[in-house]
């Protein structure tokens, strides 16, 4: 059996991860923000792909293509934390705090529960495509996805 399919479903789970814990640090970063999904035409979507973003000090503005938008997004981010307004009928501003103590903690916390998920999605395509044929190679691949994870978080 080839191990082509587990390594294409391995690889993106770790893309996933990746894109997931973009921004989470030590402070919050604005990029954080552009991967928050939202509601758009039936399917979640990242902000990313609906607007445009400016930043400016610890500000940032977000400006969708579609103006009709705009709740959506500044509900979505309410939501989510975020200290959001509408600055307009055509933009929603965001507040990014400096990360305090329990706000470090809390992200630092979510980080590794997205990464525990995705060991767990990891060891899950390896136990559906396992046979007593390529159990040793499933497993190196395994390993070295779970190793591309740690890697990823440090």
């Amino acid at each position: 059996m080839s191990l082509e399919e587990p390594n294409s479903l391995m690889h993106k789970s770790v893309i996933l991860l990746s894109q997931q814990i973009v921004g989470i640090g030590p402070d919050i970063d604005d990029s954080v923000i552009q991967t928050i999904k939202i509601e758009y035409q039936g399917q979640q979507t990242p902000l990313q792909h609906l607007c445009s973003f400016t930043k400016k000090d610890r500000r940032v503005s977000i400006t969708p293509y579609d103006r009709n938008l705009v709740s959506t997004i500044e509900e979505t981010l309410k939501k989510q934390g975020f200290d959001t307004y509408k600055f307009s009928t055509t933009s929603v501003v965001v507040n990014i705090p400096i990360a305090s103590g329990e706000v470090t903690k809390k992200l630092e916390h979510h980080k590794q529960n997205l990464v525990e998920q995705c060991k767990v999605s990891i060891r899950n395509i390896r136990r559906k495509f396992r046979t007593k044929e390529n159990d040793k190679e499933l497993q190196k691949l395994t390993d070295a996805y779970i190793h591309q994870i740690e890697a990823l978080i440090k």
